[in-house]
């Protein structure tokens, strides 16, 4: 807990910060006006636009070119006073010739009837037959590369449904059929009963995408002017030398960016709850709703969602400023985090993913998925202080961990570390924990996309883009660290054998492994279901062996190794004693899994493959031990085999035993550092 002194000099700094960038009206002012401003413009100005668009477009008249013999129905429709009949003398058949025209202007849209379509009409009209199948269908052609013709072939088709109402009635008149009126129906809505409690459609979906819009735009400014800006000023030494330590500068300088970043979202809202009381009542015309409802309630809960991701933005860019040199290299840090923060707002927007428990527990989503269910009045009395209370935290460690970057002399005053230095001393708790946080929000907001979109490939591109670069950027830009310490690519103790005992060992994994899931299956669900649905998705039954061997076995080998053995391995290394530093890492790697019914055997694992690397003081054996198990994983569902023999088992069990012991021979063991 802070002490009250040294909370007064975090407040006393973030006051004078705010003070100095008060004195910049010219910049904070425009800021504030324009956030007040979006709610009235989105709320009000962008509906009217529309409105008038629609209208415009429904007073035009809509010009259609008659194609073939239409009977009735092309005779009823050239009565009609919103369409205009076209002759443009175009080749029967010739569609080529019909998109050009369309693309030219010459017409909006094409009704094309196919031969005979009149006698079938004119059959139909005469018969006593209501059956749909028997009335023949038209063509309605339109390019929706020009916008005219797309809304012309929209309107035609509603304009067709009128005529086939009009002619169905003219034949129920004259073979003199009496339909009775359809019953009333009465519909009563059972939730939510009062649309005063819920935010519109409109504002549901779009509040929580701009709130962070603003959000982001509002820190930007602050943070590169408190650190990077100071820098290239001069004016940084002036301040970290007074009497107050660099960590609590940081978290004033913190404070001082939350509050301009969220003055800015506490506008935005404003400006939404007021806009909604002289929103213009021309809606009614729009085929989807553009009403700006926001009851207050609402409102205010935004507010206090928005706090937190806030404070997790402001520490962020602080973060990423202080390791910039330039203004330059800071906006294009912030560009690209701009792109990574956005990416959950699609999910956020489509309005069809709600609040859960594996949602709840990430930050930064977890807040905006309860934000909209809130403004759908969607409540959930343990899941919504669940999130608040996780986003919080999140917030806190992301402050605790970035607070030493005013530490670092060659950030703050860009004097340069020796790599060697940096690595005998072996302080990367905050690296480590920024590196896990990013790549565990990066297994979930792009892993999940690249695997559902690209399948297998997505396996592949999630190991390179996900799991590999972020460690090896942080390694090797920031940290600046000896890679080839880092990733232990050397060889390892006993050679070549070790590596071959090593990938022997794989059978005896894969048999623990499959005892641990069938003893926790009498705990937690069964995964079998879920499993098969994986299987459809990634489309594992249809691609070709090899393909798998690669994006299944060989690429996490190479890449996670890489990550886990090598990056993460080497920054607890120098603070952690072994029994300490395999527990660590395996705990990670089965936590990096995202999934309760895969921890143990997964952390299992990794317990054994960290103390590999341990004792053979090399990555490579980790390699080949995590290849064979996961090619085994591969092979045998290949085979249709879901449920090992006892015979099986016992034969991979004793080779496994057999590769471990020649493992525990051929290296020697050795002590930490």
């Amino acid at each position: 807990m802070l002490s009250r002194e040294a909370l007064e000099k975090i407040l006393l700094v973030a006051s004078k910060e705010l003070v100095d960038m008060c004195r910049d009206f010219k910049a904070l002012i425009p800021a504030v006006l324009l956030a007040f401003l979006l709610g009235p413009l989105v709320s009000c100005l962008a509906p009217q636009l529309i409105v008038s668009q629609v209208k415009e477009a429904a007073l035009n008249v809509t010009s259609v070119a008659f194609q073939g013999d239409g009977g009735a129905l092309f005779t009823k429709l050239s009565s009609n006073k919103g369409l205009k009949v076209v002759n443009l003398n175009l080749p029967p058949g010739d569609k080529q010739a019909w998109l050009s025209a369309l693309e030219k202007g010459k017409v909006d849209v094409i009704l094309s009837a196919p031969p005979n379509f009149a006698q079938k009409l004119s059959e139909y009209l005469n018969s006593k037959s209501t059956k749909d199948d028997q009335c023949p269908n038209v063509e309605v052609l339109y390019t929706g590369r020009i916008p005219s013709s797309s809304y012309a072939g929209m309107r035609m088709l509603s304009v067709l449904t009128a005529t086939r109402e009009e002619l169905l009635k003219e034949k129920l008149v004259l073979h003199k059929v009496v339909v009775n009126a359809p019953p009333i129906v009465r519909v009563k809505v059972l939730s939510p009963p009062d649309d005063s409690q819920i935010a519109s459609p409109f504002i549901a979906r779009t509040l929580a995408a701009l709130l962070v819009f603003v959000a982001f735009l509002g820190a930007i400014y602050p943070a590169l002017d408190l650190l990077t800006g100071e820098r290239e000023r001069g004016t940084l030494e002036s301040i970290v030398i007074t009497p107050i330590s660099r960590r609590r500068l940081f978290a004033g300088k913190v404070l001082a960016v939350t509050a301009i970043s969220y003055l800015l979202v506490l506008c935005t809202l404003l400006g939404f709850y007021v806009a909604q009381f002289y929103q213009p009542p021309l809606l009614q015309i729009l085929p989807f709703p553009l009403h700006a409802r926001l009851p207050l309630s609402c409102a205010l809960i935004s507010a206090v969602l928005m706090l937190p991701l806030c404070l997790t933005l402001a520490v962020t860019l602080l973060s990423l400023a202080g390791l910039a040199r330039t203004v330059q290299q800071a906006q294009g840090y912030f560009t690209a985090l701009m792109f990574v923060a956005m990416m959950p707002l699609g999910i956020g927007v489509s309005g069809d993913i709600h609040l859960s428990l594996p949602l709840a527990v990430v930050p930064f989503l977890g807040c905006l998925i309860m934000m909209n269910d809130i403004l759908e009045a969607r409540w959930d009395a343990f899941l919504m202080p669940l999130t608040c209370l996780i986003s919080l935290a999140y917030a806190w460690l992301l402050t605790m961990s970035s607070a030493p970057t005013m530490e670092r002399e060659d950030l703050m005053f860009g004097v340069e570390e020796s790599p060697e230095r940096r690595w005998s001393s072996g302080r990367f708790g905050r690296e480590l924990f920024l590196l896990c946080s990013s790549i565990f929000l990066l297994m979930f907001y792009l892993s999940q996309s690249m695997v559902v979109t690209h399948h297998v490939w997505g396996l592949i591109l999630t190991q390179v883009f996900v799991v590999f670069a972020p460690g090896f950027f942080l390694v090797y830009f920031w940290l600046k660290l000896p890679l080839k310490s880092v990733f232990a690519l050397s060889k390892p103790r006993g050679g070549f054998l070790t590596c071959l005992s090593a990938l022997l060992t794989a059978p005896l994994t894969f048999t623990v492994a499959v005892l641990l899931a069938s003893a926790q299956a009498q705990f937690l669900p069964n995964t079998k279901a879920l499993e098969k649905i994986m299987e459809q998705v990634l489309g594992l039954s249809s691609e070709p062996l090899w393909l798998l061997i690669i994006a299944i076995a060989l690429a996490p080998a190479i890449f996670e190794e890489l990550l886990f053995r090598g990056v993460i391995y080497s920054l607890l290394s120098k603070r952690l004693p072994s029994v300490k530093l395999i527990v660590a890492v395996g705990t990670l790697f089965g936590l990096f899994h995202l999934s309760v019914m895969r921890f143990l055997p997964t952390a299992s694992l990794g317990c054994l493959i960290t103390f590999m690397r341990l004792r053979s003081a090399s990555i490579l054996p980790c390699m080949f031990l995590h290849a064979g198990h996961n090619g085994l994983a591969v092979l045998l569902t290949r085979l249709h085999i879901s449920e090992p023999s006892a015979e099986l088992i016992f034969a991979a069990a004793l080779v496994g035993s057999l590769g471990f012991l020649s493992f525990l021979y051929l290296t020697k063991p050795v002590s930490k550092g």
